[in-house]
């Protein structure tokens, strides 16, 4: 990369609060000749970083990139989760200037942060990952995900084009198979939460669910040192939204007496007989950022369980 230190006084459009301001080195720098703030700091607050990175954003009319040397992967994958450039002693993540450079990818390898998986994108690459599997034709997808063939054509080819599948050609066919390393940070940057709403219903109308899956803190349990005393299930809005119209369930926006079951409404089918895989579990916990030290290496124990599914 071609980063240079410009030699100026860095001009602020609104104060910083001292305490705060004392607490980074801000210095301006040119990254491919672009201009940004860097802050350095010698190690990192999930608590306070936001908060403090909001108030630069209102004194800067630049980009803002954070410097820490030292970051636990916890750290880096927070950063990344939460889209906070960043710049370590391994690793370059530049979301606004499409750059994610680490110590092991070496050549510059385009983002394109706004581009998320379609959803059937997401639902076929965790599919396969989840069981294994590492071959599929469109025929195939068709048939998995009741879509049509040009449909799932589209999605292959848009996984392809990502870099998470190559094609090979067996006569007439074309075989999709998933590329044999992908990077967790890289996937889970491409994935959105499945979650569409959360509402709750009374405990006894749960037997109208054919299937019955744990989600959210009840299957964190399953998969975590933790415990839970909530239930949650999880369910396909449209599937819900048929069940309820056929058996008039009621639904309540929040927990009005504890006989009420938490139920998660996705915008998908979740795989798992009684607990929800792993990786969509992750994907519609981490936006819940939450506070305490528990549920914190609860989900690092859940984040080394999908680490263990990609290896």
């Amino acid at each position: 990369l071609n980063i240079t230190l410009n030699n100026r006084e860095v001009a602020y459009h609104k104060p910083i609060p001292l305490a705060i301001k004392k607490s980074y080195q801000i210095e301006s720098i040119n990254i491919e000749d672009r201009e940004i703030i860097l802050l350095s700091t010698p190690s990192l607050s999930s608590k306070s970083i936001k908060k403090n990175l909001k108030l630069f954003s209102t004194a800067f009319d630049l980009p803002i990139v954070l410097y820490i040397e030292k970051l636990t992967s916890s750290e880096r994958r927070y950063l990344i989760e939460n889209n906070i450039s960043f710049v370590s002693s391994d690793v370059i993540y530049l979301p606004r200037l499409l750059i994610y450079l680490d110590e092991r990818i070496k050549n510059r390898v385009l983002l394109l942060e706004s581009k998320k998986f379609s959803k059937l994108a997401q639902q076929l690459v965790i599919y396969l990952l989840i069981n294994g599997m590492e071959k599929m034709e469109i025929k195939t997808v068709a048939r998995l995900f009741l879509v049509s063939t040009m449909s799932a054509s589209r999605v292959l080819k848009e996984l392809e084009a990502l870099e998470f599948m190559e094609v090979e050609k067996n006569g007439r066919n074309k075989i999709y198979h998933l590329v044999k390393e992908i990077d967790i940070e890289t996937l889970l940057a491409r994935m959105s939460s499945p979650v569409v709403q959360t509402l709750y219903i009374k405990k006894e109308d749960i037997s109208c669910f054919d299937t019955k899956i744990y989600t959210s803190y009840s299957a964190l349990s399953h998969y975590a040192n933790i415990t839970s005393h909530k239930t949650s299930y999880v369910i396909e809005k449209n599937r819900f939204e048929s069940i309820r119209d056929t058996i008039n369930i009621s639904t309540y926006d929040s927990c009005l007496d504890p006989n009420f079951v938490e139920i998660e409404l996705w915008r998908y089918a979740p795989l798992g007989e009684r607990v929800v895989e792993p990786i969509s579990l992750y994907l519609s916990l981490r936006e819940k950022e939450p506070d305490d030290i528990r549920t914190q290496n609860a989900m690092g124990e859940l984040y080394n369980k999908i680490k263990g599914v990609l290896a």
